[in-house]
């Protein structure tokens, strides 16, 4: 039991470091995964929907790490105890700045003088907490998911 949680803790970090400084290139794989799941779905090479579990676990990936946990720990000011987590949060800049440009461009600031988008700190703990509110839904789907495979595994029937 140590062992599985030791080695889920291992893994959720290092997938948690992988999606805030890969977020572009993760975002890109994404998208190219939910245009190519639909496709394989309809030449019968994946399950029934297949597209909607790509969807949610792409969000669980990409979206939750860079936009729900990264922003609350800024927000309340936790990644300054950790030097690990202070050299993340230059990575979230980053990332935040671009998205914050996108709606609403701002040629003034230069990412390279100042890495963060003009935003407060009840805007970024509003941002991580809506997005972990969203991820309430993939998460339960998922889980429906697996314990029906798991009931049909074991051969029992749901109830109705």
């Amino acid at each position: 039991m140590i062992f599985r949680l030791a080695v889920l803790l291992f893994c959720g970090s290092f997938l948690f470091t992988v999606s805030v400084i890969f977020f572009p290139l993760l975002a890109l794989i994404a998208a190219l995964s939910l245009i190519a799941t639909p496709v394989l779905q309809w030449k019968g090479l994946l399950p029934r929907r297949s597209w909607l579990r790509c969807l949610c676990a792409s969000w669980l990936v990409v979206a939750v790490p860079t936009f729900g946990v990264m922003p609350l720990l800024i927000a309340t000011r936790i990644h300054f105890r950790s030097s690990f987590l202070s050299s993340l949060a230059i990575f979230e800049g980053f990332t935040l700045s671009y998205v914050y440009d996108l709606f609403k461009p701002t040629p003034e600031l230069f990412v390279w003088d100042h890495p963060f988008p003009p935003v407060s700190d009840l805007q970024l703990g509003i941002l991580g907490v809506l997005t972990l509110c969203c991820s309430i839904a993939p998460v339960l789907f998922l889980l429906e998911i697996s314990v029906a495979r798991t009931r049909d595994r074991r051969g029992l029937t749901r109830r109705t």
